[in-house]
């Protein structure tokens, strides 16, 4: 099993009535990454459910001090052919620390991890296959 990480721009997308603070956007779009990843829209389509409940971390650590929050909606934009999600920023230090940061415009971007079952290649272009979420 291979790992594999990309990086897309988040949103903050509701505070709500009891202070819970959701970031939200596209986890992952259809593309060819800059170290060329080329991430199918079928592939995307059949993983989008499994970065439902995966908890939010900073810098790719995982360890329990590093959750920010929880990921609590992902699914596949047929139209824009993108893995779209929304996360839960949690009240612990490290989830506070995420959410100023993003506040404050310094944080933002996300990035996503995954186990992929294999890798096809074309032409010098890795396609990763059976993508799930981390």
């Amino acid at each position: 099993m291979e790992s594999i990480t990309y990086q897309i721009p988040i949103t903050i997308k509701e505070t709500l009535e009891n202070n819970d603070f959701v970031i939200g956007g596209i986890a992952i779009n259809t593309t060819i990454t800059d170290n060329n990843h080329k991430f199918l829209s079928e592939e995307l389509r059949n993983s989008a459910l499994t970065l439902k409940n995966k908890p939010l971390l900073t810098d790719h650590e995982d360890k329990i001090s590093a959750i920010a929050g929880k990921v609590i909606e992902a699914s596949f934009d047929e139209i824009n052919s993108s893995v779209k999600f929304k996360a839960k920023i949690n009240n612990t230090n490290q989830g506070k620390l995420a959410k100023e940061l993003i506040k404050n415009g310094d944080l933002t971007t996300v990035s996503i991890g995954a186990n992929v079952e294999s890798f096809d290649e074309d032409e010098g272009v890795i396609i990763p296959k059976g993508i799930k979420f981390k």
